[in-house]
């Protein structure tokens, strides 16, 4: 066989191949896709009822009086802002194309990766079968109705929660340190409490408010900055909701390190401090909510270092201005009495006084 033959036959394999690999392209699209135009396969404004079984999990999610709740527990500290997303999805499901091939193993629908239903006020009801996602078209493939299309990926993911990711995680409590009325401590360094109650202040001392259990002077600068951290603690991560006892006893809480309660109103609140985990995170049991997170360390470190001296009070001078009539002031062997009503100057005086702190409490004196 000369070259010229042999580059002739080569020239006919080659374009052969391309011909076959041709149709095969044209068979594997004209099999799957039927309608490549755009199909409404639900719309619907008033979703009260949505459906997942995401993670194997059974998420119920109804609304009530325009407030989305888990349908088994409405206490669950539900963020819904990720059921909105959910009924925004469900509002308008349009697919980007309809397929034709049978085989459901291949769009992972034979065994769909989890199931939505949507219901309406009105009786609708629309439900949906998940499959794979196609990252390269970004498209995931549903069922519904017999049929198999393919939908935006981003319907799919507004689903792809679990019901721990959807816990709320705002600053634990909203509450100024002035709405609370007593706070209860126990660590290893002992067990006190500290009640806002101006009746036990000695008359005089207006800039007093919080007394000890055993009833000394508390300090309010001190138990303000320590409401205000906890009030502001925000979870990184939910690890249970309504543990069971082997469960608190894993994270540590069988005997917890620490414990904080926070009394306002009617309402007393309960943070117990846990186990640290291998990242240096703290793990805190919220008996209250049901639930165990995790929580930057920082300010449960702290309430584990707090002792009963800490709460002491350490204000120098706490008598209020209208209080006072006059001060006898000796500098350098010289005497002089300010007369609070009627010198300017004795704002100044009583504002350096009033501010005074001591920097450490060595004792408590009886005199």
């Amino acid at each position: 066989m000369n070259k010229r033959k042999l580059l002739r036959l080569l020239l006919l394999a080659g374009a052969a191949a391309l011909l076959i690999a041709a149709y095969l392209v044209w068979s594997a699209l004209s099999s799957r896709a039927k309608d490549t135009g755009e199909t409404v396969l639900f719309q619907a404004g008033n979703i009260v009822e949505i459906q997942s079984s995401y993670a194997g999990e059974e998420q119920v999610f109804i609304k009530e009086q325009g407030v989305w709740v888990l349908k088994s527990d409405a206490a669950f500290p539900l963020n819904t802002a990720y059921i909105g997303d959910m009924e925004e999805a469900l509002s308008n499901v349009v697919a980007t194309s309809k397929l034709e091939s049978e085989d459901l193993t291949e769009y992972g629908l034979a065994v769909p990766a989890f199931e939505i239903t949507a219901k309406t006020a009105s009786g609708d009801e629309f439900a949906c079968a998940v499959g794979n996602e196609n990252n390269t078209a970004d498209v995931v493939y549903l069922r519904t109705g017999g049929n198999v299309y393919t939908v935006d990926i981003g319907f799919s993911r507004r689903f792809c929660h679990t019901l721990l990711e959807m816990v709320e995680k705002q600053p634990l409590l909203n509450l100024q340190p002035s709405d609370v009325t007593e706070i209860t401590l126990e660590n290893g360094n002992g067990n006190w409490s500290l009640k806002r109650d101006q009746a036990a202040i000695p008359k005089g001392y207006g800039k007093l408010s919080w007394v000890r259990n055993d009833g000394a002077a508390a300090d309010a600068e001190q138990a303000k900055a320590l409401i205000s951290a906890v009030a502001g603690m925000r979870a990184e991560e939910t690890i249970a909701y309504q543990p069971d006892e082997a469960t608190l006893s894993q994270y540590g809480f069988d005997q917890p390190l620490a414990s904080i309660g926070i009394h306002y109103g009617e309402t007393s609140w309960t943070a117990q401090i846990g186990n640290n985990t291998n990242s240096g995170l703290t793990y805190v049991w919220l008996p209250e909510t049901k639930l165990i997170a995790t929580f930057q360390s920082t300010v449960p470190e702290e309430i584990l270092s707090l002792t009963p001296q800490d709460s002491l009070n350490r204000q120098v001078f706490p008598v209020e201005f209208d209080a006072l009539t006059y001060a006898d002031v000796e500098v350098d062997g010289t005497s002089k009495r300010v007369d609070f009503s009627q010198e300017a100057s004795a704002w100044d005086f009583y504002y350096a006084l009033s501010t005074m702190r001591a920097e450490q409490q060595i004792g408590r004196a009886h005199v």
